[in-house]
This record gives C-alpha cells, structure tokens and sequence, in this order.
C-alpha cells in the first residue's frame, strides 16, 4: 500500500516523470545506442535542493565511475546498463549519501550496453536486474532512476527467459528483504517445518 501510494503521490505530483516510465520501458527491446552526453533522471542536485526530475542530466554513468567516486567498493568489474524499469521502496526516499548531484534509485532492471573487459557473469545485450543500492564508505550509489547506471557486476543477475523487465525491476530490494527476514531471522532454510508461502 505504501508503494502504492508513493507512486500515487508522484504520478500527481511529476505527471511527466510517470509518462517517462513508461516510454523507457515500451523501449526496452530497441537495440542499444551509444551513451548520450545528457540523460533524464531523478536527481538531488545539491544538498539544499530537494530531489528532482533533470530532463537532461549531464553525467551519464561510465565504466570505472563507481570505484572513482565511491571507496569500500569489492573487486568486481563495472557494467552500464540501460534502465528498462525501477521501483520505488522507503529506502529510495531520502537516501544518505555524501556525493551530490546524486541519481536516486536502487531497483533497476535493464539491458548491459557496456561491460569492462575483465566481466564474466554478463556481458553487452544481457538482460539483467538488480539492487545497486550499495552501502559505500560514503554514502549509497544508487542510480537507478534514470535511463543509464553504472552497477557492479556483482550487483546483477542475468533476467530469467519470459520474465519482463518491467516486472523485474520491482523485485530486487522486497526480494532480498524477504530473503533476509527468512534466513537471518526465521532461521531458514529448515529441512522441514514451516512453510513459506
């Protein structure tokens, strides 16, 4: 119901960000074109300013950008991808991060239009889905409001066949908070006893 609100209040409130939406996910099958110099995103430009839709933000996500602005990064090889649908969740809101101007954004589902050359689990064309909300030493990456993010590899998976990106795009973060809430607090998985359903 939250979420439900949440997208309520912003489609009242950001009409053309809603349109945006949807126009990137009806183009999630076009073949991927080479990184624009702009792109449209949702973004907290500064520290006083309150988050906002920038129809052309100039600082497009590019290979190596994570570990250049972000320390406690792992070692794992950067992928662009291009945003094909996202979901809003409590931790998207007002998120903490001390780099600004700062896409918002950890759900995302997409296609990998770059990929450095050390990647083995994805590559360029792979259709993928993720949180990249990662805790950094300074602050959450985020990323995924926006037509392009930068993720680690590590942070995606492959899409399974048949499933829409769109449909994806709003599992990441409930995903593994469930996940969490049955293996860290309910003591999964269990050999038998109590089913999840």
């Amino acid at each position: 119901k939250a979420t439900v609100s949440v997208l309520n209040w912003l489609g009242r409130r950001h009409a053309g960000w809603m349109l945006w939406c949807a126009a990137v996910a009806a183009c999630a099958a076009v073949a991927a074109p080479p990184l624009p110099a702009t792109m449209r995103a949702w973004v907290k430009p500064d520290a006083a300013t309150p988050a906002r839709y920038d129809p052309a933000f100039p600082k497009v996500p590019q290979l190596g950008g994570l570990r250049r602005t972000y320390t406690g990064l792992p070692a794992a090889c950067e992928v662009v991808v291009r945003v094909a649908a996202s979901s809003i969740n409590p931790s998207d809101i007002a998120p903490v991060t001390a780099v600004l101007p700062h896409v918002y954004g950890s759900d995302m589902a997409g296609t990998v239009v770059a990929a450095e050359a050390n990647c083995t689990r994805v590559k360029v064309g792979d259709r993928v889905w993720g949180d990249i909300g990662a805790n950094c030493g300074n602050g959450k990456e985020l990323g995924g409001y926006a037509e392009y993010a930068a993720a680690l590899e590590t942070q995606v998976a492959v899409a399974p066949p048949g499933v829409a990106l769109l449909e994806l795009g709003t599992l990441p973060k409930v995903a593994l908070t469930s996940w969490k809430a049955l293996t860290w607090y309910a003591g999964g998985p269990w050999e038998s006893g109590p089913v999840v359903a």
